[in-house]
């Protein structure tokens, strides 16, 4: 396979972003236009959301799987809206994290509890493998009340994570062989489900064999996913990375205590070695999720990361590199629970018209027309394949992207809007292979949002005692100064994120 992305027989680079909450059943379908209306007037091409809901899928019952049509049609919705602004999506098919609905619950419907149970148990057990593989199968084939084409037919859809950073914490190595058979058979079973899409696994980028001194911290390498097995994946056709400056364990303080995590300034020389390690797989990259947290650190030091981060795409567009995308985490609208990460999105002026973004790249296949994370408003080597049926413009407002557009001026809706795609040949993006030391102890659970942290199901204690062991003789590496902090100081000033993305997806094409 090559390691580039290839739209209508072009190279296909972009800028996008991650919007979890657009399936979430409190939000009105105008803020989905909003926010699909905002990313094309910045120029994005690429969103990325959930495909999976508090009861998309529930409990039948039976032990077995049943969908609540109006959460499908939430989704039915975005994939239109998405349609009709010319917009790609990313769809997620599930979560490590609980929110909506997180692997215990289909433990739980598989075996009838998931008492005593973890993560672990969720990769292994048969009858709750092929209730996943059964959930992959029911996603990919739903045919939208809309536009009355099946997702998997759908050029709008550009790629399906199998699930949302699958981790497997602190899992001995039989469970670790267990945990890659898993990704191997969802990812082939989701190749064959949805062939005309690409399959990413949607993990986090972390070394578990190699390159361990180059993790973002000791306890990196406990996660369960190794970047270099996951991506070598052969149903697997791109890489995935989420890197986050709260992921970093940096120096270690006195006996004890935490580590510290990265000052600004080391964070972007480890993050521009940390990248470039992700580059040789012999597949598109793309960095589904990065952003720094506004409040821990300042708006021009997260401008100065988007602004060498677009640079590097940029350059890898001009150099045929397999940087292929970045996604920020994570465009919002008024009225959208921020961490500190949010992005606001900004009304397109003027438009009213019909979007008219045309893209019509190789055939593969004609499109055809077919007859509770905790809260659920925050997000927070070789495979041997098991043996497994799968089957059982300008802006209206002022460039402030950290304040919420009042919504006074509401954006069209998405059915209001008509869609410009050519379906003369199919609009799916593809590979195109033509183209080109401290003995100490580690915090107990990693900084992140309140849902993101591990629990037992999530194999907190197992996790922690792997991190302790290994930092007993983990030192961080000590990147080169490759990046130049101060003279992106300087060169961001005055400058708000929505200028740095606009101009850097305007030099994209």
């Amino acid at each position: 396979m090559g390691s580039q992305l290839s739209l209508d027989g072009k190279p296909f680079y972009f800028i996008g972003t991650n919007a979890y909450w657009l399936i979430d059943e409190n939000i009105d379908r105008q803020k989905v236009d909003i926010l699909m209306n905002g990313a094309k007037g910045l120029g994005l091409k690429v969103v990325r959301t959930w495909a999976f809901n508090k009861r998309l899928p529930y409990d039948n019952g039976h032990h077995g799987l049943a969908y609540d049509e109006t959460q499908f049609q939430i989704l039915d919705y975005i994939v239109q809206s998405a349609r009709n602004h010319g917009i790609k999506l990313i769809l997620a098919l599930g979560n490590l994290w609980p929110a909506y609905i997180g692997p215990e619950e289909y433990v739980k419907i598989a075996t009838g509890s998931a008492g005593g149970k973890t993560v672990a148990d969720f990769y292994s057990d048969s009858a709750t493998r092929a209730l996943y593989a059964s959930h992959i199968s029911t996603i990919t084939a739903r045919v939208n009340s809309y536009s009355k084409i099946a997702y998997r037919d759908d050029s709008t859809i550009m790629m399906w994570d199998i699930m949302n950073e699958p981790r497997c914490p602190g899992c001995t190595p039989a469970q670790l062989s267990v945990h890659k058979g898993w990704l191997y058979a969802m990812a082939s079973h989701t190749k064959s489900s949805a062939p005309r899409q690409l399959v990413s696994p949607a993990s986090e980028g972390y070394f578990m064999h190699s390159n361990v001194q180059s993790n973002p911290g000791g306890g990196s390498s406990c996660e369960g996913e190794d970047f270099d097995t996951v991506s070598g994946a052969s149903p697997v056709d791109v890489a995935s990375a989420h890197i986050y400056w709260r992921q970093t364990e940096g120096v270690p303080g006195k006996p004890g205590t935490p580590w510290t995590h990265f000052t600004f300034e080391r964070y972007m020389q480890w993050f521009s070695m940390y990248l470039g390690l992700h580059l040789g797989t012999g597949k598109p990259l793309v960095i589904e999720e990065f952003n720094v947290q506004v409040g821990v650190q300042t708006e021009s030091q997260r401008n100065v990361l988007f602004q060498w981060l677009t640079d590097k795409l940029i350059a890898s567009k001009r150099e045929g590199g397999p940087l292929a995308g970045i996604m920020f985490w994570e465009g919002a609208v008024a009225g959208i629970q921020d961490f500190g990460y949010n992005i606001y999105m900004r009304r397109l002026q003027g438009f009213e018209e019909a979007a008219t973004f045309t893209p019509a790249p190789v055939n593969l296949l004609t499109e055809t027309h077919a007859p509770d994370k905790n809260q659920s408003s925050a997000h927070n080597t070789r495979f041997t394949p098991p043996v497994f049926d799968a089957m059982s413009g300008p802006l209206l407002d002022s460039d402030d992207s950290s304040q919420p557009w009042s919504g006074a001026d509401e954006a069209k809706t998405g059915s209001d809007l008509e869609s410009h795609v050519n379906h003369e040949s199919s609009s799916h993006i593809h590979h195109d292979s033509s183209l080109q030391q401290h003995s100490r102890k580690l915090a107990d659970v990693p900084i992140g949002s309140p849902p993101e942290e591990l629990d037992p199901f999530r194999r907190f204690k197992e996790r922690k005692a792997c991190a302790d062991s290994l930092s007993a003789g983990w030192n961080p590496i000590h990147p080169p100064q490759t990046v130049d902090v101060a003279a992106y100081m300087r060169r961001v000033a005055g400058k708000g994120v929505l200028d740095i993305i606009r101009g850097a997806a305007q030099a994209l094409g």
